[in-house]
């Protein structure tokens, strides 16, 4: 696959897919047995995906998952046992389970196909200066949401927004796990967003590595949007910039890539391509 420097808000590609993707395949995923279909939680629906993959070939995103008893193989007991479970309060899949993201305890030929997003840990920078009120700061919120709900239970992700302040998710200051009840939290936390005042994103770069820093995934990515221009009360605009540039670079060591997407008309391009390189990051821009 090949990842183009514009992403076309309108498609179908995900922001998140496209920068992590372009970072290289990930390794050592986990997985949370029972969820045969890749798409938490658990449900009827896994059971039905595990008997379609016996009796029809549909294929399967990770088959360990799908192999519920843990047998090494996977049979017509393994949807029995998860329906039994789901519904007359049988046996628990067996581990990884219920915390997603474990790794197999026994050795098999059973395999997963890794999504872009497991096992990774992804913050969200988000600019909601009033700049973004004319419809900027809604493309951003469509791009993420579409993020998060594609990710599968075994990536961590947590959101900030900024203006001059910084609007945080979870409240805790932790990343959380992409489990239903979490996106569905996120969800209303970045539907009830407002456009702000001002553009104090340095500290709002500070805090997503201090966030990063919680994950437990081994790798962790900064996903970064804005159009790149400094706005912050008090300050010069050049000089912030270069100073959050600098500060940013000798936190960071590059430790944790910082991936930036251009927003709006007016793109600091220099700005924005700067802080992805220092950081070990790649530049995009979002066309409408």
């Amino acid at each position: 696959m090949s990842f183009k420097s514009t992403i076309r808000a309108a498609g179908s590609i995900l922001i998140a897919a496209v920068i992590l993707g372009a970072a290289g395949p990930l390794e050592g995923a986990g997985f949370l047995r029972g969820d045969a279909d890749g798409k938490p939680p658990i449900n009827i629906t896994d059971g039905i995906h595990i008997l379609k993959y016996l009796f029809l070939g549909q294929p399967l995103p990770c088959k360990d998952a799908a192999d519920v008893n843990d047998s090494g193989e996977i049979g017509i007991e393994d949807a029995i046992h998860l329906l039994l479970y789901l519904f007359v309060a049988g046996p628990p899949p067996l581990p990884p389970f219920p915390d997603a993201c474990g790794a197999d305890p026994s050795e098999d030929a059973l395999d997963c196909e890794k999504s872009p997003f497991s096992g990774e840990a992804v913050v969200y920078l988000i600019d909601r200066s009033g700049s973004t009120a004319g419809g900027d700061l809604d493309l951003e919120k469509r791009e993420v949401l579409r993020d998060i709900e594609n990710f599968s239970s075994c990536v961590e992700f947590g959101i900030i927004f900024y203006d001059t302040n910084l609007m945080k998710f979870p409240a805790g200051g932790k990343p959380v796990p992409a489990s239903s009840e979490f996106k569905a939290a996120a969800k209303a936390f970045i539907q009830s967003v407002q456009a702000g005042h001002g553009t104090c994103f340095k500290s709002a770069l500070l805090s997503a590595l201090d966030l990063a820093d919680l994950a437990r995934a081994e790798r962790k990515r900064i996903i970064f949007f804005s159009d790149g221009y400094a706005a912050c009360p008090g300050t010069d605009s050049t000089a912030y910039s270069n100073q959050t540039l600098q500060e940013v670079k000798t936190r960071n060591q590059g430790k944790v890539p910082i991936h930036t997407v251009g927003i709006g008309s007016d793109i600091n391009e220099n700005f924005m391509k700067a802080l992805a390189a220092q950081n070990n990051g790649t530049y995009r821009k979002i066309d409408r």
